[in-house]
């Protein structure tokens, strides 16, 4: 192989194999995870059949974020809509608790078939702390999304909730050291311009 890198993909098996130098790592095509690492490897394959030439095309990359974005958007106003005819006919604190059974179990499957599931006691105390704390927030938003809507209207609730944009940039910029640009602090501010316009009665 020499000093040479180059990546093949093996569609029989679904596994990438990426060569450097005298070593060639042995990876899943659909998750990702490392199935092990040939040391010494000769020669390329001889059953590989593709030899990609360009980076793969994954949309989970942090240069398609705005399509993830887009597609989360999406899925939030269905769940709104969805979310607003259910609610007829139930306490909205209970409604939250079955939409959260479907999230668990949903989930739960998701991440068994991908081969993403972990021990959970492997992680650290500050994973444990911080994903606990955003669990408890995430709750404590869903109870009271789903309180307003019983009463209000989804085409203002909605917009309305979305004033998290603004707080969450606020709050990366204090505590994230996060520094969007003049640009995007427009955007922002337009958001937030916005949900205030909804939310004003005369």
């Amino acid at each position: 192989m020499g000093g040479f890198d180059y990546v093949t993909l093996d569609i029989s098996s679904r596994r990438r194999y990426v060569s450097h130098a005298t070593h060639m790592g042995v990876l899943y095509v659909d998750n990702g995870k490392v199935v092990g690492v040939i040391v010494a490897a000769p020669a390329p394959l001889a059953n590989v059949s593709i030899v990609l030439t360009k980076p793969d095309s994954n949309m989970a990359t942090a240069s398609n974020w705005l399509f993830w974005a887009l597609l989360s958007a999406a899925f939030a106003a269905v769940t709104a809509i969805f979310a607003k005819v259910g609610l007829e006919r139930v306490d909205s604190d209970f409604a939250t608790w079955i939409r959260t059974m479907v999230i668990n179990v949903a989930l739960t499957g998701f991440i068994y078939f991908t081969g993403k599931w972990r021990n959970p006691f492997d992680l650290s105390s500050r994973t444990w702390l911080f994903l606990g704390l955003s669990g408890l927030a995430t709750g404590a938003s869903w109870v009271c999304y789903f309180r307003a809507l019983k009463v209000g209207d989804a085409s203002k609730v909605a917009p309305v909730d979305k004033l998290s944009l603004l707080l969450v940039a606020v709050f990366a910029f204090l505590f994230l050291d996060e520094r969007p640009s003049a640009r995007e602090w427009v955007g922002i501010l337009m958001i937030g311009v916005g949900v205030l316009t909804l939310a004003y009665k005369k």
